[in-house]
């Protein structure tokens, strides 16, 4: 699984890429990925920019 992450502007701001080996179920395989995807923007700091402005109060 490979996840980009972009700007405004389109620019890519951060990449990477996953190994997964024996993943038949789909769910599972979407689950993973939004895991995936939310420690990356941990690790890069992007909650904290999304928590400083303000995006993460919004309720859903």
């Amino acid at each position: 699984m490979g996840i980009i992450v972009r700007n405004k502007k389109s620019l890519i701001m951060a990449a990477c890429t996953y190994p997964w080996e024996n993943i038949s179920d789909l769910v599972m395989a979407e689950v993973r990925a939004c895991l995936q995807a939310i420690i990356m923007a941990e690790d890069n700091g992007v909650l904290r920019h999304m928590h400083r402005r303000g995006y993460a109060n919004h309720n859903m």
